[in-house]
């Protein structure tokens, strides 16, 4: 498994809270950050599409911008915030 694969293997499957998933997202993103502006645009997707589930699943209230809930996830990860990047989530 590569690195890569590391950080985004939280977001695969149902099993992981949105919380949940993103904590071990930055746990990970601190270990072995992503420099590929490309790579890193596919983790925002992958954030999008989980924040979305957890909407579905009424873990996020109604309404969430999933779009710019990763975005700003993401960049806070790529300004080195870590873990802090979590307290994001509403």
């Amino acid at each position: 498994m590569s690195q890569h694969d590391l950080v985004f293997e939280p977001l695969l499957g149902k099993r992981r809270t949105v919380r949940q998933a993103l904590l071990e997202v930055a746990e990970r993103w601190t270990k072995a950050p992503i420099e590929d502006p490309g790579v890193r645009a596919a983790l925002e997707d992958a954030v999008r599409h989980k924040i979305l589930r957890g909407e579905i699943a009424g873990e996020l209230p109604s309404g969430t911008d999933a779009a710019a809930l990763a975005r700003a996830f993401v960049a806070a990860l790529v300004a080195g915030e870590g873990l802090a990047a979590v307290k994001l989530l509403p």
